[in-house]
């Protein structure tokens, strides 16, 4: 094989290694955000610089996790890449603050959205950003949520295809303030007293 072709296979190998769905800098900043999140220690902060962080991340422990805006404003980015939820949360009194999340996937039957809480007590969401998400923010057996300042923008889909905007299922005691929503279904809070 002469060098010259050998030299394109080579590139043609690692141009394939490279781009099968997403870049290597994707895979590896998706990676970076959840290792920050589980090396910290529970009820941490946990400062994030700005930056474009590709995958959906999980919060298991009681941390607050908090975006640092760029010079210019801009949130940090947690992207969905647009398959299921971006952020998940199972753990009692965390707290997700002054992201821009977006690219939930689609697929209504699954709920994928941007920001689900399920059977965690006293999480807070705090003025981030929700954008291109099929559900917005889900809080399901999570008494004492707090969901303040976020602006949610659903998908560009038929209204009957669109998910929450807001749903809260079985929680009692929630805070639902300062919001505003756009391109979303409904919001809707079911057996959630005291909300």
């Amino acid at each position: 094989m002469s060098k010259n072709r050998l030299c394109a296979v080579l590139l043609v190998a690692a141009i394939a290694f490279v781009l099968p769905g997403t870049s290597a800098a994707q895979r590896s900043s998706a990676a970076d955000l959840q290792a920050m999140i589980d090396d910290t220690q529970p009820g941490a902060l946990l400062e994030i610089p700005f930056d474009v962080y590709y995958g959906a991340v999980t919060i298991d422990k009681p941390l607050h996790l908090k975006g640092l805006p760029a010079e210019d404003g801009r949130l940090p980015v947690i992207d969905g890449l647009g398959t299921g939820t971006v952020v998940t949360i199972i753990a009692d009194e965390a707290t997700v603050e002054g992201f821009e999340i977006r690219a939930s996937g689609n697929v209504i039957d699954n709920e994928d959205g941007g920001i689900v809480v399920e059977h965690a007590q006293n999480v807070r969401l705090l003025n981030n950003r929700l954008t291109d998400v099929l559900y917005g923010i889900r809080g399901v057996e999570a008494s004492g949520l707090q969901v303040i300042g976020n602006h949610i923008t659903g998908k560009d889909l038929h209204i009957a295809r669109r998910g929450d905007s807001i749903r809260i299922w079985q929680s009692e005691n929630c805070l639902v303030e300062d919001n505003f929503v756009e391109a979303a279904r409904d919001a809707i809070f079911w057996f959630s007293d005291n909300t």
